[in-house]
């Protein structure tokens, strides 16, 4: 029973860091584009050009601007699924949901348990 108390838990969160993943498959693409197009960071350093103070200062704040985009993603995204799990555990466990789900035929510890490993999973992902 615990298996199925699994699966049903991935079928509702699967969505969610579906979501975040692409985001961060968006956000990962931006970056390399920025990164890779003429006169940013990766193309000047390989040609080996000298650039002026100009050139050098747009392709600098480039780069700092595509990782901090990049920092905030990666923290949006696990932050907002914490939240989300959280949210989650809360309205499965002690809602009209929640009733529901403890008139199963599976103890209390088999619900939790089943809660807990998806989150964990889905956390390390």
């Amino acid at each position: 029973m615990l298996g199925k108390l699994m699966k049903y838990e991935w079928k509702n969160i699967w969505k969610a860091g579906t979501l975040m993943l692409l985001g961060m498959l968006v956000v990962t693409v931006i970056g390399c584009v920025v990164l890779r197009m003429p006169g940013g960071l990766v193309t000047e350093i390989a040609d080996g050009n000298n650039m002026n103070a100009t050139q050098s200062w747009f392709v600098l704040s480039s780069f700092v601007a595509t990782l901090i985009l990049y920092v905030i993603m990666l923290l949006a995204s696990t932050w907002g699924m914490l939240i989300f799990l959280g949210i989650r555990f809360y309205r499965s466990m002690y809602t009209d949901e929640g009733y529901l789900s403890h008139t199963l035929p599976v103890t209390a510890n088999q619900l939790f348990l089943s809660k807990v490993l998806v989150s964990g999973v889905c956390s390390l992902r």
